[in-house]
Formats: C-alpha cells, structure tokens, sequence
C-alpha cells in the first residue's frame, strides 16, 4: 500500500497506519519499526517472521523519508540499511537520534566493516548486522528492544 509517497506494510498479526489513524504518536501501544531499506523482499522475510505479534511496520527508502516518517510515527526501532543509495548511514545516524532519541536504531550493512559497526555503536546505534542478516539474530535483536520497550511502558504507567 503505498500513500503520501510511504510504503506502508503490514503481514497477518501486524498493523499498519489506517487512514484514520494519521496522528499515530507515541501513546499507540503498538510497537513500531520503521524500515529503512530498499529491498522489498526484506519487508516480506520481516513481517513473516513477526506474524504473530503485534506491530506497527513501516517501510521509509531514503534519508528524507525516514526523517519525515520519524517525525510523524515516533518508530520505538529503527531498522536501518547502511546502503541506501545517496546517503552516508554514519551522518544519518546522530541526526535521527537528535529528532528521536528514544528509539532504538539497529543499522544492517552488506559489506560492514569492524571499524564502521564500532563507529555506529559509538554514534547510538544498538547493534549492527550483516546483510543478507541472519533471521534468529535479528529477530533477537528485536525482541531485546521490545522488552526495554515493554520495561519502559511499565515504568512510565507506575
């Protein structure tokens, strides 16, 4: 589905931004992850893999689409591919973290390198992959954010 220039992707047991549900803000319960990649097939493998539990996800392609989409969704995750076209991931990174810092930023590389990862972690990332990313390892990662997610929900409601 595509609107207002955003692909917008939604598997069974996820969710996706209605149409009349525009000013999704941070009190939504639902846990978003806002995709930064150009793969559509990776979109396919994600939503798959989180069938079953409930998501809000979001697919951005380029720098400006994913600030664009920060500042209207508040994603809790960032799943970031280091190779979209045009744009230096590393700059990218204490950018989104200054409209965002909240959310957790996993950035994905095809070629990485040790030196890059370390970079990114130093910079805010919380973890680093490699492409093609191994399924178990990113769907640990996801879960590990969820849960500080869920422990941050909780501390916020006491």
């Amino acid at each position: 589905m595509q609107r207002d220039g955003h692909k917008k992707l939604q598997g069974a047991g996820n969710r996706e931004l209605g149409e009349s549900n525009d000013s999704y803000t941070q009190n939504n319960k639902a846990f978003t992850i806002l995709v930064v990649e150009s793969e559509i097939s990776f979109i396919g493998v994600l939503k798959d893999f989180l069938k079953n539990e409930e998501h809000l996800i979001l697919r951005a392609k380029s720098a400006a689409e994913t600030l664009d989409m920060i500042h209207q969704h508040y994603p809790d995750l960032i799943l970031l591919d280091r190779d979209i076209v045009g744009t230096d991931i590393i700059k990218l990174l204490p950018e989104l973290l200054l409209e965002h810092p909240s959310a957790a930023i996993i950035m994905m590389a095809t070629k990485p390198s040790f030196s890059e990862g370390i970079e990114a972690i130093k910079l805010g990332a919380v973890d680093y992959l490699e492409r093609p990313v191994d399924i178990d390892k990113l769907k640990k990662a996801i879960d590990d954010q969820k849960m500080l997610y869920n422990l941050m929900q909780k501390s916020l409601i006491n």
